[in-house]
């Protein structure tokens, strides 16, 4: 019998890992926005001298593309998919998106699959724009002040 908890536990996750189950067009546009986090992550990673994920770092190559795309499909959603489809059969379709979105990767012809994120290669964003500065704390010394709600800042010298 199945533990309700890991039952919730399984149907939250596979809502969070959904985008692939879908049609074409959205579960290619879900796993490019995927490479684009992971790709904002490795510059966040080298700008703020953290270790650096490795498999992130190469995501500008098409090849590590569909091996990252794949590698995520065979190894985390369908096996996660496989096992909603036999608890819920009506799944048994969003099941079979995910193994056709395993067969739709051709590392012959990269170059045609509409997964590839070519945006990735394309980026030339400063890492100043990806590594936000922290937040100030303190109120600007120019300009029209207004009585504000007292906070835990109070302390602090202007």
């Amino acid at each position: 019998m199945f533990d309700r908890k890991e039952l919730v536990e399984a149907i939250v996750h596979s809502a969070d890992l959904s985008g692939q189950v879908m049609d074409k067009p959205y579960a290619l546009e879900s796993g490019k926005m995927v490479m684009m986090e992971f790709h904002r992550q490795h510059l966040r990673e080298v700008a703020e001298r953290l270790p650096v994920t490795p498999f992130m770092a190469k995501l500008t190559d098409p090849l590590e593309q569909a091996k990252c795309q794949l590698g995520f499909l065979v190894y985390v959603v369908v096996p996660l998919w496989r096992a909603m489809a036999e608890v819920f059969p009506d799944l048994l379709g969003c099941y079979q998106n995910v193994e056709t979105r395993v067969v739709e990767i051709d590392f012959d012809h990269l170059d045609q699959w509409q997964g590839v994120n070519w945006d990735i290669m394309k980026t030339t964003e400063p890492l100043q724009s990806v590594v936000a500065p922290p937040p100030t704390l303190k109120r600007p010394s120019s300009g029209p002040t207004r009585e504000r709600p007292s906070s835990a800042f109070d302390d602090e010298p202007e």
